[in-house]
């Protein structure tokens, strides 16, 4: 497969990538093969996310930011969703090892450009050239997480934003489900690393910590097999509590968020 080309501005061009992207012991020639219109069947915007955002707060949070970003990367952007949330920035780029998410994602959103990352590990884009880059849902699927961090920092803008999110193996959900926990359940999860590994390794890739947040407890049933119970008492303020407040508390989030600048 050809690499896709951007040829969105003069600062865009085809680069030595060096995120890992494969996934457990799979073939180096097909990375991307559990990433298929099944596993993405799974993965679609439910109720809340059409309401209240795709990625929670972050759409809103990037808006009131006291200068707009103009240019964003989402790598690992799946079907582009989240691009529903941030409209308002002009330059929206997107990144996936999944053909399958990528021909979605441009139905999603025909105006951002969306690029293929290939086995080794190409990606069209030059060094600092984007105000945000989002990294949702990625670091546990691959084996070099730090070289993920070091690669989208060589990317950003100096003072640039980069948000993550990933598994919380701190959660209280991770006690009580045990073997049951989100975390686990889907197989291509290969590293899940606490936020105070989170934290120390983005440190060490360039980055300056600003805050360290949760998503509260959205992975209903946990207690009782009534799920719509569960749903009115424990989900629903979970998501209202990460859209508009700020959970702070590593034990009362399925999901470590991390917010960050590039040094």
């Amino acid at each position: 497969m050809i690499p896709l080309s951007i040829g969105r501005t003069p600062r865009q061009e085809t680069k030595r990538y060096l995120m890992d992207v494969h996934i457990g012991n799979e073939d180096a020639g097909t990375p991307a093969a559990r990433f298929d219109e099944a596993y993405f069947a799974a993965h679609r915007v439910n109720a809340y996310q059409r309401l209240l955002g795709v990625k929670g707060f972050v759409g809103s949070w990037l808006r009131k930011r006291p200068v707009q970003p103009t240019s964003i990367l989402d790598i690992g952007c799946g079907m582009g969703f989240f691009f529903r949330d941030v409209r308002f920035i002009p330059e929206r780029c997107g990144c996936d090892v999944s053909p399958v998410a990528l021909r979605k994602a441009r139905q999603t959103d025909p105006s951002a450009t969306f690029s293929l990352i290939e086995p080794d590990g190409t990606l069209p884009f030059s060094e600092q050239c984007f105000d945000v880059i989002t990294c949702f849902d990625v670091i546990e699927h691959v084996a070099d997480d730090r070289n993920v961090f070091v690669q989208a920092r060589k990317r950003m803008m100096p003072g640039g934003i980069f948000i993550l999110s990933t598994p919380n193996p701190r959660s209280l959900g991770h006690r009580v489900k045990k073997g049951r926990w989100f975390g686990y359940r889907d197989k291509t999860h290969i590293n899940i690393l606490s936020p105070e590994e989170l934290a120390a390794r983005l440190r060490l890739s360039g980055f300056v910590i600003d805050d360290i947040r949760y998503d509260g407890f959205w992975d209903v049933p946990y207690f009782t097999p009534l799920k719509i119970v569960e749903q009115l008492l424990i989900q629903l303020p979970s998501v209202l509590a990460f859209r508009y407040g700020r959970i702070g508390s590593p034990y009362l989030g399925e999901n470590t968020w991390i917010l960050a600048r590039a040094r």
